[in-house]
């Protein structure tokens, strides 16, 4: 589904290095990291050099309050093996109430730790995730975090 695009809301929106149109937003990737050629599902997914990865989704199941952002953030790793949530609070993410969740699970190849930005849009949530092992997590959590709050919604109907 295609949103028309509108008017971009805030000019610091074009100074940021990535922006989407199909699911409007804004984001600064870190430094090399790569966008991934095409996920569909509403998705868009930035690679880093090894296990690092940032991914923008919009989910419109449970609408867009703060009653769909908690259920959300308690359904996605729902089904993560020995998934444990190390933070969440609610904070500012360039003008908008958005939850942070800090969480970690075990997978086949190790340990994975993540942070994911929940914020609020038109009819729906975008959840921003950065997640890499346990050992690139902790080497790449300023660039990881800073990438996430850097995040601008309202490029289409969307924000």
């Amino acid at each position: 589904m295609r949103l028309p695009e509108l008017v971009e809301a805030k000019a610091s929106v074009s100074k940021l290095e990535y922006r989407s149109s199909e699911l409007g937003f804004g984001l600064d990737p870190p430094k090399g990291y790569r966008k991934a050629a095409s996920l569909g599902d509403e998705r868009v997914r930035f690679l880093g050099s090894t296990s690092q990865e940032i991914t923008v989704r919009y989910d419109t199941r449970f609408g867009s309050g703060d009653e769909a952002i908690e259920k959300l953030a308690d359904t996605i790793g729902a089904a993560l093996p020995d998934r444990t949530i190390e933070s969440r609070r609610w904070r500012d993410v360039n003008g908008v109430r958005s939850l942070v969740v800090r969480e970690g699970w075990n997978s086949a190849l190790g340990s994975v730790r993540a942070m994911r930005v929940l914020i609020p849009a038109a009819s729906g949530v975008y959840i921003v995730t950065g997640l890499a092992s346990e050992v690139d997590f902790k080497a790449d959590f300023d660039a990881i975090e800073q990438s996430l709050l850097s995040f601008e919604r309202g490029l289409t109907g969307r924000g």
